[in-house]
């Protein structure tokens, strides 16, 4: 189990190539990287790419996993075939661009299912759309990982349906733990997820809103969660905070939280 750090606990969101010597500074091991710390689609995509791998070379903190966008116009899950074709295309280049970075990772979030539209279709639908990223993703040799969301049916379950459909060693689960919360249960999401969660994004919440606290700011109960990221555990992915940081906490201060938390200390 690796431990690492989605960029939103810097704050407002910043260029990557920023962002990298202030978080490898505070002894952060690994990041994700948010979609907006990279404008994807600018005429100097090639220069920021340049100017992120350098910072990553120089202090060698990993990339290890980007969090893609996930704007209309890049709803690879998008019921309409055009615009689906569209979204597939910039999303396919997203995914080369972050292997280009080095990431392991990157996640995907999957769209809503349609009105009239059954469970089975749902996940044939989604299970059609991704199959050609999947595809780019196996060429390039990165993991895509398919985020459960706070929608109206046991999500992670429709999404570990999705990666068994495709039964690709580069399509996994991302276990979002508030968004499980707030849906069918942390619990739940355990044990219907399974084998097939292969990247989590750890943070918590009130059971009602997606509000992003640190772990026991909310009332999940983390006894349910901490057997599976544990040492006898068989997961090999990575623990990403995706929570806001308090502007009392520093960075490293936050980093020294982590680690007692996963090593089942508490948050301090």
């Amino acid at each position: 189990m690796k431990l690492a750090y989605h960029t939103t606990v810097i704050g407002e969101p910043q260029p990557l190539a920023e962002l990298v010597p202030v978080m490898a500074e505070a002894g952060l091991p690994a990041i994700e990287a948010a979609s907006a710390t990279v404008r994807w689609f600018k005429p100097d995509i090639e220069e920021q790419l340049d100017r992120a791998r350098d910072a990553l070379a120089l202090t060698g903190l990993e990339l290890y996993s980007v969090h893609a966008s996930f704007d209309e116009e890049l709803d690879w899950s998008n019921p309409d075939e055009e615009n689906c074709e569209l979204a597939q295309g910039m999303m396919g280049s997203v995914i080369e661009w972050s292997a280009e970075l080095g990431a392991r990772v990157v996640v995907l979030h999957p769209g809503r299912i349609t009105e009239g539209e059954t469970d089975a279709g749902y996940v044939e639908r989604l299970g059609n759309n991704i199959a050609p990223l999947v595809i780019t993703a196996e060429t390039e040799e990165i993991t895509l990982a398919l985020e459960n969301m706070p929608y109206e049916r046991e999500h992670t379950e429709v999404m570990a349906q999705v990666a068994r459909l495709l039964a690709s060693e580069r399509l996994v689960v991302c276990l979002d733990t508030g968004h499980a919360h707030i849906n069918e249960g942390l619990r739940r999401a355990l044990e219907v997820g399974g084998e097939q969660i292969g990247h989590i994004h750890l943070h918590d919440n009130d059971g009602k809103s997606d509000q992003h606290l640190l772990p026991g700011e909310g009332n999940i109960n983390w006894r349910d969660f901490m057997p599976f990221i544990g040492p006898e555990s068989e997961f090999q992915g990575a623990v990403v905070l995706e929570a806001h940081r308090p502007e009392s906490v520093s960075l490293a201060e936050l980093h020294q939280k982590m680690c007692d938390f996963v090593e089942g200390r508490g948050m301090g």
